[in-house]
C-alpha cells in the first residue's frame, strides 16, 4: 500500500504506511529504499539519507542498491556544493530531469556559483516533482528574502518553510523580511528579534528590525537603524536607514 499510495502521488500517506511496515521489519533493504523515497519526497531528509545508508550497507544487490548510492552522493553535494561536481549532476539529471536529489544539489552549486534565477528554477522544479518538498522551499524563501522584491508567493513559501524547520533562524530571518516587505510589521520585528538572539547582530537583519519598529511607533528603531550604520549596512539600505533617522529628528 505505501508503495502503490507514493507511485500515485500521494507521498505523506505513503510515508506513513512504509514507516509502519518498518516497524514490522526493520531490517528489510527494499522496504527501507521504499520508505527513504518516500521520507524524502515530504523532506524528511536526515531519515531519507539513514535508511538509504542502511540499504547500502545490507550487501543485497538489487535495483535500490545502486539508487541509493547515487542519492547518498547527491546529498553529500547537497550538503557540501562543489562546482566542480556540475558536471555529474548534469549527467544525472539528462537521464532523469525530475530527480529531486539532482535538482537540488545543482541548485545549490548554482547558488554557490552566483547563478541565482538558475537555483531557483532548480528549486522550482523540485516542488513541481515532490509539492511537499520543505527543504526546496526553504531555498526558495531565503532567496526571495535576499532579492529586492518579493511577491505573496514567496511569503507563502516562507511560511510553509517555517512549519517545517520552527527552529531555523535562517529561516525565521527570511520570513520576517517578507513579512515586513508584505506590510506584516509586528511578526517581522518579532522574528528579526529572535534571529538577532540566535544568529547575533548584522546589519541586514538590523535594519528591517529598525525599519518594522518605526512603522510601529517603537522608539527602539532608532537605536536599530543607527547600530545597522554601524556595522557597515550599505547601498540602498543604507540611504534609507539614514532618511529614516532624519525624519525622526
Amino acid at each position: 500500500m505505501g508503495r502503490l499510495a507514493f507511485e500515485t502521488g500521494d507521498y505523506v500517506w505513503a510515508a506513513g504506511l512504509l514507516q509502519e511496515a518498518l516497524r514490522n521489519e526493520p531490517n528489510d533493504p527494499a522496504l527501507l529504499f521504499d520508505f527513504a523515497e518516500a521520507a524524502f519526497s515530504v523532506g524528511r531528509s536526515a531519515e531519507a539519507e539513514d535508511a538509504m545508508r542502511q540499504v547500502q550497507q545490507s550487501g543485497l544487490v538489487f535495483p535500490g542498491t545502486q539508487e541509493a548510492a547515487r542519492f547518498l552522493d547527491m546529498a553529500a553535494l547537497a550538503a557540501n556544493p562543489n562546482p566542480d561536481a556540475l558536471p555529474k549532476v548534469e549527467q544525472i539529471l539528462k537521464a532523469d530531469p525530475n530527480y529531486v536529489p539532482a535538482l537540488m544539489a545543482q541548485g545549490l552549486i548554482d547558488e554557490k556559483r552566483g547563478e541565482i534565477p538558475a537555483a531557483r528554477q532548480s528549486y522550482e522544479k523540485a516542488l513541481e516533482r515532490y509539492p511537499n518538498f520543505s527543504p526546496a522551499k526553504k531555498r526558495l524563501a531565503l532567496l526571495a528574502a535576499a532579492a529586492a522584491t518579493s511577491d505573496a508567493k514567496a511569503l507563502d513559501l516562507a511560511n510553509q518553510a517555517r512549519n517545517a524547520f520552527p527552529q531555523d533562524a535562517e529561516v525565521a530571518q527570511a520570513l520576517c523580511i517578507l513579512c515586513y516587505r508584505n506590510g506584516d510589521f509586528g511578526r517581522a520585528a518579532s522574528l528579526l528579534k529572535e534571529s538577532i538572539d540566535r544568529l547575533g547582530e548584522d546589519p541586514r537583519r538590523l535594519f528591517y528590525l529598525g525599519m518594522a519598529q518605526y512603522r510601529l511607533k517603537d522608539a527602539g528603531g532608532a537605536q536599530s537603524l543607527q547600530r545597522a550604520l554601524e556595522l557597515g549596512l550599505k547601498d540602498d539600505a543604507a540611504a534609507e536607514a539614514r532618511r529614516t533617522l532624519a525624519e525622526k529628528k
